[in-house]
C-alpha cells in the first residue's frame, strides 16, 4: 500500500510542468479566487484584552495576531490549494479533449486577467529604467570593441591590468584631492574634490593607460606578460589601494588624539607617513613576491575591488563633525544605550534595554570607546554600516554569478541597489553566507562561525537574527524537499550550539549576578516586552488605497514567492535544474526570510501606513529578478543579469516601490555609490588643526534653546548627583542631554506596554530618586493617536497620586513630587514695564487692531518692535537676570524669537533667545542674555510664527535675582480623550472589573429626565425624534481622595434599538464640578442591539483626580437611539 501511495505520489510530481503548462492559467485561477474568498469571510475583531495592552489596534477593535495568523495560513493555504487544484486536473486530463482544453486555458486567462483588474489598474512605467538598460548597452558594446578591436589582449589580460589601474590611479586622486596646494600646482584654481571628477580622471587614466601598449610601445618590445609577472605589479601595489583610505584614517587619527588630550600636528602630516608606510609596505610585498605569487585575479577579487568599494563609501558618508540630531526620540535608539553605558556603567540588554538591540549603537559604541563619549555626538562612524553591507552585496553578488565585474559594477552603477537590498537586512545575507560555507568546508571553525553568527545576529537586531535562524532552517527543510545534496554534520553542529548556549547563559547569569539583577523579573519582563504585536500594530496596512503599491506587497509578493519554492523544488527533483546548489539554496533562504519578515513586521507596524516598503518587502524584488535569473539559465551569466536587471528595474517602477516626491532620495541608506555621488556631489571634509579638544558634534544654539537648553540647566542646578527625573512626553533623549539615569529598564517608556510592564516599572522607581516628572506641553504625547495618559493609565495615575505640576520649561509641562521643593524656587523680580498693544508698536507682516490684543501674522518674518517706551533705553545691571514675559494663546504654535538691540546698534542673530510655542495657552519667559557684556539695552523685537493667529493677553519685562521658571498653577494638559472602542473591549473581555470592585456611586431614578415615559430606571439617549434627548446627566457627591486612591472606572451599560455594523456612533461622557466641564472622553458604541458594559478609566484625566467634580453627563448626537441601563462610578484595581 506505501509503495502504491508513493508511487502515485512521483507519478503525480512527474506530471506537475506538464500540468502547469497545459492548465497553470486555471490552476492560478481557482487558487487565487478560492483564496480570495476565503480572505473575504475571515474576522480580525479583537476577542481578548491579555495584559490590558491599549494601542491603536485595541482602540480600532483589531486582533493583531489573529492577522498574522491569517497570513501564514494563506501561505500554506495557496501550497494546499494549489495542489488540490492541480491533482483534479490530473485525473480529468485524460478525459478532456484539445479543445475542451483550449476552452478551459482561454477562459482561465480571462478570468485571470479580470482578478487582477479588479485589484488595481496597473499604471504605465516610466522611461527612467532605460538608464539600466543602457548601461548595460554601453558595458557589452566596449567589452566587445575591447575584445574585438584591440590586439592588446593577445599580450596582456585586460579585463585585470584596466582594472588595477583604474584603483590605483583612483587610490592617488582621491588623496591628491584632500590636499588643495597639490591641485593649485597643477593648474587648478579651486581644488576640485568631487567624486564625480575623481571617478572620470581615473576611467581616462585607466583607458590611456590600456591603450599604452598599443600606442606607445614599440611592438618588438612587447612581450606576453605572463600571470606570474600580473601577480607580482598586484601584489607589490596592493598598499596603495589603501592610499584612498589616508584622508579619512588621518583625520580620524587626529580627531581620536585630540580628544585624549593629543596635539599631534596635523591631518596631512599624518597622511605624509601613510604614504611612507605604503610605499615601505609595496617594497616589503614585492620582495615577498619573488618568493610567493598568488592568484592575480584573487588580489584583484578579494583586495582591490573592496577597497575600492570601503574608499568610495568613506569618501562619500564620511564626516569629522556630525549635526546632533534634534529629534528626543528616534535617536535614544542608539543614544540613551550608549549614555547610559559610559555615564552609569548600565550593561545593554541587562539593564538598559534597546528595542533595535545594537543595530542603531554598534557604531556609536566603537566611536565612544575610541574618542570618548559625549554627548553631543556618537554617531559619526555610522556610515560604516552601510560601507560594510556593500562588501556583503559584493560578495553575495559575486558567490552567485562567480564574476567580480558584475558584483562591483551593480555596487558601484545600480541606482536601485537600496531596494534590491535594504538597509541592515543584508546582515542576514552574513548568516546565509556562513552557512553555505560551512557547508563547503565542513570544518570544525566553519561550524563554529555559524554556530556563533546566529546569536550575534539576535542582538544585532531581534528580528533580523529570528528571521534568519527561522530561515536557514526552513531553507534546509526546502532544499532537502528538492533533492540538494546537503552534507550536514548534524551532530557537530548540536555540540557547538550547546556549548556556544551554555556559555553564554553562563555568561548572561554572571552579569546578572555582578548587577544583582534577579533573573526571573527580567525573563519576565523581557517576554512581555518581546509580546508586543498587539501594542504596536497599526490598524491599517495603507493608507486606505488599493492600488499597485499594496497590492504588489500584499498579494502578489507572497503569492508568487511560494508558487515559484514549490516550482524550483519539482523542477529540481525532476533534475530539470542546471543553476548551483549554491543559488537555490540562497533563493530558498531569501523567500523564506522575505515570507517572514513579512508576517512578523509587515502585517504588525512596519507596513505601506508607515509610507516605507522596506522592512515589510526586504528581498522581494531580488528574488523576482532571481526568477529571471534561473530562466535565463542555459544563456550565460551576462544575459541572465542583463535579464535580472530589466525585470528589477521594470517591478520597482510598474509598482510604484520609489517615492512619488522627485525631492526624496530614491534609495533610503543603501544605493548605487554613483548614484549617490550624482545625487550628492558630497565633498572630502576638512579639518583644521586646532588647540584644545575639538567639538566634533554641533548643536545649533537656537536648537538647544528650544529642544533643551532651559531644561538641562534646572535639572543641573535644583538635582543632587543620584537624583533623577521620569520622561513622560516621550522625548528620552532629555536624559543624554542632562546626563541622569534612566528609571526604567528599558530605553523608551512606549516599550513599557501592558499591565505586568507598568507594574514593573513602578518597582523599579523605588530604587530612584524621582524628583521631578516631565509632561508633553499642552499636547499630551500621543502614540498612534492614542494618549500617554490612558495607554500607561497605572504610571499616569501613580504621578498624579505623587507629582504636581510646576513650571513649563522648554515646551514640557514640569511636575514635581509633592514632597519635594526646587531651590531658589521664588526668586526676586522687579517689572520692569509692562508694554500696553497700542498703536505705538512698531510692526512687521502683523494685522492688530490697536484697540485689541489679536495679532494675525500674515506674512514671511512677522514681529513687533519699539517694546521699551523709554527711548534713552534701559541700563542693565550685571548680576541680574532679565525676561521679556509672554502670555497668550497661539493658534499653530511654533518657534518664536526674542530679539534685543543693545548700546546703539541694531537686532543681530547673535543678540537674540529663542522659544517653542505651543498650540494653545502658553507662558514664555524669554531670556535677555547679550553675548557681550552691554550697558544699554535699547528696543526689544518679538518674531511671531508665520501665518499663526497669537492672542497676547499679556506682556512684561522682567528683572530678577535668579533664573526665572515659568510656573504655573494647575496644569494645562487638554483633558478630552478620543478611545473608540476602548471601553467596549475593557468592558466585555476583561474579567477582573466584573465581580467584587466596591461601588463609589451608581446612578439611580432615570425617569427624572423622561417624565413622559411610563418605564422605571431606564433613560434614552438619542438625537432624533419627537421627544429626542440626546443627553443625560448624573450628579453625585464628590469622591473623597481616600475614594480616588486606587484610581476609578465609569461603567456605563448601553444598548442600541437599530442594528447596524457599520454605523456605530460616537457616546460622548463629560463630568465637571460646579463651574464647569473639567473632562471630556468621547468611544464607539456597538449599534448591534445587544446590551453592552463600557467601562471608561477616567482616572487616567488628572482632571479627575485634580477637581471635586459632582456631575457626569452622556451625549448621543448620532440619531441612533441607545437605552442606559446602568451608569456606576467604581473602584479601580
Amino acid at each position: 500500500m506505501r509503495k502504491l501511495i508513493a508511487s502515485k505520489i512521483n507519478e503525480f510530481i512527474k506530471s506537475i510542468p506538464q500540468l502547469a503548462q497545459e492548465y497553470g492559467f486555471a490552476i492560478f485561477f481557482y487558487t487565487l479566487w478560492i483564496l480570495n474568498l476565503w480572505l473575504s469571510h475571515q474576522s480580525f475583531k479583537l476577542t481578548n484584552f491579555k495584559g490590558r495592552i491599549i494601542s491603536a489596534a485595541t482602540l480600532s477593535q483589531l486582533d493583531v495576531s489573529g492577522r498574522i495568523t491569517t497570513t501564514v495560513i494563506s501561505l500554506v493555504l495557496v501550497v494546499l490549494v494549489g495542489l488540490a487544484v492541480s491533482l483534479i486536473f490530473s485525473f480529468f486530463q485524460r478525459f478532456l479533449s484539445s479543445a475542451t482544453r483550449t476552452v478551459i486555458k482561454a477562459s482561465s486567462f480571462v478570468g485571470l486577467f479580470s482578478f487582477f483588474f479588479y485589484l488595481f489598474i496597473p499604471q504605465d512605467p516610466p522611461f527612467f529604467f532605460l538608464f539600466a538598460i543602457l548601461s548595460i548597452h554601453l558595458l557589452s558594446i566596449l567589452s566587445e570593441f575591447l575584445s574585438r578591436r584591440w590586439p592588446v589582449l593577445q599580450y596582456l589580460n585586460a579585463h585585470t591590468y584596466m582594472s588595477w589601474l583604474f584603483i590605483i590611479s583612483f587610490s592617488g586622486a582621491a588623496f591628491i584631492s584632500d590636499n588643495s596646494k597639490i591641485f593649485n600646482l597643477l593648474g587648478f584654481s579651486h581644488p576640485p574634490h568631487d567624486t564625480i571628477f575623481i571617478f572620470i580622471i581615473c576611467t581616462i587614466i585607466a583607458f590611456v593607460g590600456s591603450l599604452f601598449w598599443e600606442l606607445i610601445i614599440p611592438k618588438k618590445y612587447r612581450q606576453k606578460t605572463s600571470d606570474g609577472q600580473l601577480s607580482t605589479l598586484l601584489l607589490s601595489t596592493a598598499p596603495l589601494a589603501f592610499a584612498s583610505f589616508l584622508p579619512f584614517f588621518s583625520k580620524e587619527a587626529y580627531l581620536v588624539a585630540n580628544h585624549h588630550g593629543i596635539n599631534l600636528v596635523s591631518p596631512t602630516a599624518i597622511s605624509t607617513v601613510g604614504v611612507i608606510a605604503i610605499f615601505f609596505c609595496s617594497a616589503v610585498l614585492f620582495w615577498i613576491s619573488r618568493f610567493w605569487k598568488p592568484s592575480a585575479a584573487k588580489l584583484l577579487h578579494f583586495v582591490y575591488f573592496p577597497m575600492l568599494i570601503v574608499s568610495l563609501g568613506t569618501l562619500l558618508w564620511y564626516t569629522p563633525l556630525v549635526p546632533v540630531p534634534t529629534d528626543m526620540f528616534e535617536p535614544a535608539n542608539s543614544g540613551l544605550m550608549i549614555q547610559q553605558f559610559f555615564e552609569f556603567g548600565k550593561i545593554p540588554i541587562i539593564e538598559s534595554f534597546n528595542a533595535h538591540v545594537f543595530s542603531d549603537a554598534i557604531w556609536g559604541f566603537i566611536y565612544a570607546g575610541l574618542n570618548g563619549y559625549s554627548a553631543t555626538g556618537w554617531s559619526h562612524y555610522d556610515f560604516l554600516q552601510s560601507v560594510f553591507e556593500m562588501l556583503v552585496i559584493y560578495f553575495f553578488i559575486k558567490g552567485i554569478t562567480k564574476n567580480a565585474y558584475i558584483s562591483l559594477g551593480t555596487i558601484l552603477l545600480v541606482p536601485q541597489l537600496g531596494i534590491l537590498f535594504p538597509a541592515l537586512y543584508t546582515i542576514s545575507l552574513l548568516v546565509l553566507g556562513l552557512f553555505i560555507y560551512a557547508l563547503r568546508t565542513q570544518k570544525l571553525s566553519s561550524y563554529v562561525m555559524l554556530a556563533s553568527a546566529l546569536p550575534l545576529a539576535i542582538l544585532f537586531r531581534i528580528d533580523i537574527g529570528t528571521s534568519s535562524i527561522i530561515a536557514i532552517i526552513a531553507a534546509v527543510i526546502l532544499a532537502l524537499s528538492a533533492s540538494l545534496p546537503l552534507s550536514i554534520q548534524w551532530k557537530k553542529l548540536v555540540k557547538i550550539f550547546a556549548v556556544i548556549f551554555i556559555f553564554a547563559s553562563s555568561l548572561f547569569m554572571a552579569l546578572l549576578a555582578i548587577r544583582e539583577t534577579p533573573i526571573i523579573p527580567w525573563l519576565r519582563d523581557f517576554s512581555h516586552i518581546l509580546n508586543s504585536n498587539q501594542a504596536f500594530a497599526y490598524p491599517a496596512l495603507w493608507n486606505n488605497r488599493i492600488d499597485g503599491y499594496s497590492i504588489w506587497h500584499y498579494f502578489i509578493t507572497p503569492f508568487v514567492l511560494v508558487t515559484s519554492i514549490c516550482a524550483l523544488i519539482i523542477y529540481s527533483r525532476l533534475r530539470r535544474l542546471t543553476v548551483s546548489r549554491v543559488v537555490l539554496l540562497s533563493y530558498f533562504f531569501l523567500a523564506a526570510f522575505t515570507l517572514i519578515n513579512m508576517a512578523l513586521r509587515g502585517t504588525v507596524r512596519h507596513n505601506l501606513f508607515e509610507n516605507t516598503t522596506m522592512e515589510l518587502s526586504t528581498f522581494a524584488t531580488l528574488l523576482f529578478g532571481g526568477l529571471v535569473f534561473f530562466m535565463l539559465e542555459k544563456k550565460g551569466v551576462y544575459v541572465q543579469f542583463s535579464g535580472f536587471m530589466i525585470a528589477t528595474t521594470f517591478i520597482i517602477y510598474q509598482f510604484n516601490l520609489i517615492p512619488s516626491n522627485p525631492k526624496t532620495p530614491i534609495l533610503l541608506k543603501n544605493t548605487g555609490i554613483m548614484s549617490d555621488a550624482v545625487a550628492h556631489l558630497k565633498q572630502l571634509p576638512a579639518v583644521k588643526p586646532e588647540q584644545g579638544r575639538i567639538e566634533r558634534g554641533i548643536i545649533p544654539e537656537n536648537i538647544a534653546n528650544s529642544n533643551f537648553n532651559e531644561f538641562a540647566n534646572f535639572i543641573n542646578n535644583q538635582m543632587k548627583d543620584k537624583e533623577t527625573f521620569f520622561d513622560f512626553s516621550n522625548s528620552p533623549m532629555l536624559y543624554v542631554y542632562t546626563h541622569k539615569e534612566t528609571p526604567f529598564f528599558t530605553n523608551h517608556l512606549m516599550l513599557m506596554h501592558d499591565d505586568y510592564l507598568q507594574e514593573s516599572a513602578l518597582r523599579r522607581l523605588k530604587k530612584y530618586e524621582i524628583p521631578v516628572l516631565v509632561f508633553a506641553y499642552t499636547v499630551p504625547y500621543n502614540l498612534d493617536s492614542v494618549p500617554f495618559q490612558i495607554r500607561y493609565y497605572k504610571l499616569a495615575e501613580y504621578f498624579y497620586q505623587n507629582y504636581h505640576p510646576y513650571a513649563i520649561i522648554n515646551s514640557r509641562e514640569i511636575w514635581i513630587r509633592n514632597d519635594w521643593q526646587p531651590k531658589n524656587s521664588s526668586p526676586k523680580k522687579e517689572l520692569l514695564g509692562s508694554k500696553k498693544l497700542l498703536s505705538d508698536v512698531g510692526s512687521n507682516s502683523i494685522a492688530h487692531n490697536p484697540n485689541e490684543t489679536l495679532f494675525q501674522a500674515n506674512g514671511k518674518d512677522p514681529f513687533i518692535y519699539q517694546l521699551i517706551s523709554d527711548k534713552k533705553g534701559l541700563e542693565l545691571q550685571k548680576q541680574s537676570y532679565y525676561y521679556l514675559y509672554a502670555e497668550g494663546e497661539s493658534q499653530l504654535g511654533g518657534i518664536m524669537q526674542l530679539f534685543y538691540a543693545l548700546d546703539g546698534s541694531e537686532f543681530k542673530e547673535e543678540n537674540s533667545s529663542t522659544l517653542m510655542a505651543n498650540s494653545g495657552q502658553n507662558y514664555l519667559y524669554f531670556p535677555v542674555t547679550p553675548k557681550k557684556e552691554a550697558a544699554k539695552l535699547d528696543d526689544l523685537r518679538l518674531d511671531f510664527v508665520e501665518n499663526d493667529l497669537f492672542d497676547l493677553k499679556t506682556m512684561q519685562l522682567i528683572q530678577s535675582s535668579d533664573p526665572i521658571i515659568g510656573t504655573i498653577e494647575d496644569s494645562v494638559l487638554p483633558q478630552n480623550f478620543q478611545i473608540n472602542y476602548l471601553p467596549y473591549i475593557w468592558g466585555k473581555y476583561d474579567s477582573k472589573i466584573m465581580e467584587n470592585l466596591p461601588v463609589l456611586r451608581k446612578a439611580e431614578g432615570f425617569l427624572q429626565n423622561r417624565p413622559n415615559k411610563e418605564q422605571t430606571n431606564v433613560s434614552f439617549l438619542s438625537a432624533s425624534g419627537d421627544d429626542s434627548n440626546n443627553a443625560y446627566r448624573y450628579d453625585f457627591p464628590p469622591l473623597t481622595d481616600e475614594e480616588k486612591k486606587y484610581g476609578t472606572y465609569v461603567v456605563v451599560d448601553l444598548q442600541s434599538f437599530q442594528v447596524s455594523e457599520t454605523n456605530n456612533p460616537n457616546i460622548i461622557l463629560q463630568y465637571g464640578d460646579n463651574t464647569q466641564t473639567r473632562g471630556t472622553v468621547q468611544f464607539t458604541a456597538v449599534n448591534d442591539g445587544q446590551q453592552h458594559k463600557y467601562v471608561i478609566r477616567i482616572s487616567a484625566q488628572y482632571a479627575w483626580k485634580d477637581y471635586q467634580n459632582t456631575w457626569l453627563s452622556l451625549q448621543n448626537n448620532s440619531p441612533i437611539q441607545f437605552k442606559i441601563n446602568a451608569l456606576n462610578i467604581i473602584q479601580a484595581d
